[in-house]
């Protein structure tokens, strides 16, 4: 049984360093490099929600 507990992690281990060498190599040539990124569109800020701007003086008592 410990045979198989420690096969089994290195069979793991082995899977894991191949897909972190292999694997982000084919993942990062799927995006398409031709095309230019699109421009982030700027949202407007709805005026419903934007408050009033309140000017406080400091008043001596």
């Amino acid at each position: 049984m410990a045979r198989f507990i420690f096969y089994a992690v290195v069979a793991w281990l082995i899977f894991r360093w191949m897909d972190m060498i292999f694997g982000r190599r084919s993942r990062t040539n799927t995006t398409p490099s031709n095309e230019p990124p699109r421009p982030k569109q700027k949202k407007k800020p709805n005026s419903d929600k934007v408050g009033d701007y309140v000017d406080f003086e400091e008043v001596d008592d």
